[in-house]
């Protein structure tokens, strides 16, 4: 999105944003034997000795929060009228742009046909 001139619309997190980026470094969720599952408590105390990170318990209880409902919109993200949780709106998308990008993608289409 960023490359084509589109900047997604990201919840500010401001003074907690190391949340995320430890939900990002734990992987955001586990593998499970029927697909992805909540980040289990031995996999962040695992995470916490390893990387040599401290987190208090409402950032634990957050960062399994976080991956709950990341799963829960894997889910529901699989329904056509499922609107993002965030991102790209489609009346925030340049449509200009986005017709400058289609018609690009013709013409390379159509020279590479006649070669």
């Amino acid at each position: 999105m960023v490359s084509d001139g589109i900047q997604p619309l990201l919840p500010e997190l401001d003074e907690v944003s190391y949340i995320s980026q430890h939900w990002n470094n734990l992987g955001m969720v586990q593998g499970g034997t029927y697909g992805p599952s909540v980040i289990s408590s031995q996999e962040i105390l695992a995470w916490q000795q390893l990387s040599c990170v401290s987190i208090t318990s409402w950032e634990f209880v957050v960062i399994r929060k976080m991956s709950s409902a990341y799963i829960a919109m894997l889910s529901e993200g699989e329904k056509e009228d499922t609107k993002p949780p965030y991102g790209v709106s489609i009346d925030v998308v340049d449509r200009d742009q986005v017709e400058k990008s289609v018609r690009s993608m013709f013409r390379s289409f159509m020279a590479a046909d006649r070669k």
